[in-house]
């Protein structure tokens, strides 16, 4: 085996290093773009601390906070 070709668990990680890193920046400029959300700290804290679930835990979030899903959601007499 050649040790100057990575093997297949090193392509892996590189990989998931890579998206991981992607959707870092992408829920963090998400998040710098949103206007009015609340949290924006605990959001940061969870994109940064907990690795490829944070991000597109905050992503969904913010998608749903700008879309008015979670304001129609929350007080129903705004929908009467």
């Amino acid at each position: 085996m050649n040790p100057l070709i990575p093997g297949p668990i090193d392509v892996a990680w590189t990989i998931a290093v890579i998206v991981n890193l992607a959707l870092v920046v992408a829920a963090l400029v998400s998040l710098v773009r949103s206007k009015g959300y609340r949290g924006k700290l605990l959001s940061v804290l969870l994109i940064v601390l907990v690795p490829l679930v944070g991000p597109v835990v905050s992503l969904v979030s913010t998608r749903r906070w700008q879309t008015g899903v979670r304001d129609k959601t929350a007080d129903p007499a705004q929908t009467a």
